[in-house]
C-alpha cells in the first residue's frame, strides 16, 4: 500500500454497514455514517479506488482503515472503518515513499483558473464556422 502524509487537518468520511437492532415498529438505517478528524502530518496507508463516497465525494478518493471513528453524531465506532479523502482535497494529501520523501502532491482540479480559450472554446468555434459560412455565402451571391 502507498504512503499518504496530511499536509493539513482534514475530516475523511465513510460508511458502514449498520447492525444495530432498532425498537419494534421502526426500520433501521442501513449506512452509518462515519468520520475521523486527521492532523496535520499523519501519515496513512491506503490505496487509490474509484468507488464514489456516500459524502457527495465523486471520483478517485484514498481509501484506507483505520480505528477510533466515530459517528456523525458523535458516538465512537468499535471496529475497523473504511475511509475516503477524495483525491481533488485542495492539497491536503502528498504521497510519500519509505524515507519521506514526496512523490505526488495531489491538489484540487477545481482550483486551477482555465483561461478565456479553454472556457468558450465551442463558443469561438461556432461562431468561426458562422463567420466562414458568411463569407461563402457572400462570395457565391457574387
Amino acid at each position: 500500500m502507498a504512503k499518504y502524509r496530511l499536509t493539513r487537518d482534514y475530516s475523511a468520511n465513510g460508511t458502514a454497514p449498520n447492525n444495530a437492532i432498532s425498537q419494534a415498529g421502526q426500520i433501521p438505517p442501513k449506512w452509518i455514517y462515519l468520520t475521523k478528524k486527521l492532523k496535520k502530518g499523519e501519515i496513512i496507508d491506503g490505496g487509490i479506488t474509484t468507488k464514489d463516497s456516500t459524502f457527495v465525494h465523486k471520483g478517485e478518493s484514498i481509501a484506507f482503515k483505520t480505528l477510533g471513528a466515530t459517528t456523525t453524531q458523535g458516538v465512537p465506532y468499535s471496529d475497523l472503518a473504511l475511509l475516503y479523502i477524495p483525491i481533488e482535497n485542495e492539497g491536503a494529501l502528498e504521497e510519500i515513499d519509505d524515507n519521506g520523501n514526496v512523490i505526488n502532491k495531489y491538489k484540487a482540479n477545481f482550483l486551477k483558473d482555465p483561461s478565456f480559450i479553454e472556457k468558450h472554446k465551442n463558443h469561438l468555434l461556432i461562431v468561426g464556422a458562422l463567420v466562414l459560412g458568411y463569407f461563402a455565402y457572400k462570395k457565391y451571391i457574387k
